[in-house]
């Protein structure tokens, strides 16, 4: 029968901790790094186990698997930490992939894209036709965003404007400066 699964991972959130018993690593010496490189290995493991319990069951051939972060996370670029703060790089770039019988593998999608895209994107790769009633574009089948908006998780502290040819405009509002990066 046709089924539909979610799991929030937050192992790899702040605080940064892995459960009791999980073999922990030295990757490097700064502590909040190693304890998220840490919790990537446990989530990747986690990870792992699922689709391999899903392929011994015979359901890959025909389950679409998607793995999706919600955020970046700054562990100490630009002088910040987390993410509810972090309007660079690294705090709003968010890991996607997707695997599925319709997705040819290696398949890489480029150009600005949005987590409003997954809707769509998953909608089409299910089947359905037509328009789908979703904000955002199919991944696979519609071409990139001209421009996308990025804001801070607190009201009025930080906002992005990111354009098609590279350029990207960060507003710090609690300091009323602009960053303009290329």
């Amino acid at each position: 029968k046709p089924f539909f699964l979610t799991v929030l991972t937050l192992t790899s959130h702040h605080p940064y901790g892995v459960p009791r018993g999980f073999p922990t690593k030295h990757y490097v010496d700064q502590k909040d790094l190693n304890d998220f490189l840490n919790t990537i290995a446990y989530t990747d493991r986690f990870v792992g186990k699922l689709v391999d319990n899903l392929d011994r069951r015979g359901r890959l051939k025909d389950t679409l698997f998607i793995v999706l972060g919600d955020h970046g996370e700054g562990l100490g670029q630009h002088g910040r930490r987390e993410h509810d703060a972090v309007p660079y790089e690294e705090g709003i770039h968010v890991p996607l992939v997707l695997m599925g019988p319709e997705i040819p593998p290696e398949t890489l999608v480029h150009g600005l894209r949005q987590l409003t895209d997954i809707a769509p994107t998953t909608a089409h790769a299910l089947g359905f036709e037509g328009n789908v009633p979703f904000f955002g574009s199919d991944l696979f089948a519609d071409p990139p965003h001209d421009r996308i908006l990025v804001f801070c998780y607190y009201k009025n502290y930080c906002a992005d404007a990111i354009d098609a040819d590279g350029t990207k405009v960060i507003y710090q509002c609690n300091n009323f400066s602009t960053q303009v990066y290329r």
